[in-house]
């Protein structure tokens, strides 16, 4: 697992299995602001984005050891960003740009950046590669983008959207907004806002289990509060509460789907252990 550090100018390599981790440090502009990360479909290329540089920069993972290649520039105040998953293009919400720029992953090239909504925070990549989703923080709005044609339409939401993920067979995006975890159908094709899933709690990231029948949203009141997506409509369960989750930013899940990473401002992850308690593992420093 791999947590980007931004006042440090560095990435966290976290070996899961032991519990150890090593410290990728970059002086700018190779680590620059370091905001969002993500790992090619084949495990050999984190992406980072540096946010004080207004670039990208790829590092290769060779087990034990890290290089940090030549920074890509990219848009305006570089957010987060995500892959296809044949791994060709990576997409990079630019926050202060308004704007989605594309990299060739083949060339390291970007492409012709694609107007959104206002300050894209959160961006997702639909699991057949057609559809990029785009949560914009300041424009109360998700925008969806077909990756063929790059024609973008915009969905008004109730409240300011933080993140998104989609369901592993990619019928629905979640977006994370308000006091809400709001479901969007695509089931047809084209995006339909469906009635939110009450999170009174204040959900700032979310991720969804690789079987698709739970999400887990991490909230700004220190707990994780855990969806049932297998009912119609979806239900909320209660929050809970884990003593070392504090200023949560983000969550993660691990692909066997027994345990989830809650990133903290505090300089820590916290993992919890679905598959025997909802108590902490550990606490990554």
């Amino acid at each position: 697992m791999y947590v980007t550090n931004l006042n440090l100018n560095a990435v966290t390599a976290i070996d899961t299995a032991n519990n150890r981790t090593t410290i990728v440090r970059g002086t700018p502009p190779a680590l620059n602001g370091p905001l969002g990360i993500a790992i090619a479909p084949d495990g050999n290329t984190a992406y980072v984005t540096n946010s004080s540089s207004n670039t990208v920069t790829p590092i290769g993972l060779h087990h034990t050891s890290f290089t940090l290649e030549t920074p890509i520039r990219v848009g305006g105040g570089p957010a987060a960003i995500a892959i296809s998953p044949n791994g060709a293009t990576a997409y990079v919400s630019n926050f202060n740009s308004n704007t989605v720029t594309p990299i060739d992953r083949a060339t390291s090239t970007p492409g012709r950046p694609i107007s959104v909504g206002a300050g894209p925070w959160s961006i997702a990549v639909s699991p057949d590669g057609k559809w990029v989703y785009v949560s914009n923080s300041e424009g109360q709005s998700v925008s969806v983008i077909n990756t063929m044609s790059r024609a973008m339409t915009l969905l008004r939401l109730s409240s300011a959207p933080q993140a998104i993920a989609v369901a592993p067979n990619g019928a629905v995006a979640y977006v994370a907004n308000g006091k809400l975890v709001t479901p969007i159908d695509l089931a047809s094709g084209t995006p339909v806002l469906e009635a939110g899933i009450a999170v009174p709690n204040g959900p700032l990231g979310i991720a969804v289990t690789p079987d698709g029948s739970m999400a887990y949203t991490a909230n700004t009141d220190d707990t994780v509060t855990p969806s049932n997506l297998a009912t119609t409509p979806a239900k909320p369960g209660d929050a809970f509460s884990v003593g070392s989750i504090t200023q949560p930013d983000g969550i993660a899940i691990s692909p066997d789907g027994q345990t989830a990473y809650v990133a903290n401002a505090t300089n820590t992850v916290t993992p919890i252990d679905f598959g025997a308690t909802s108590r902490p593992k550990h606490s990554f420093r």
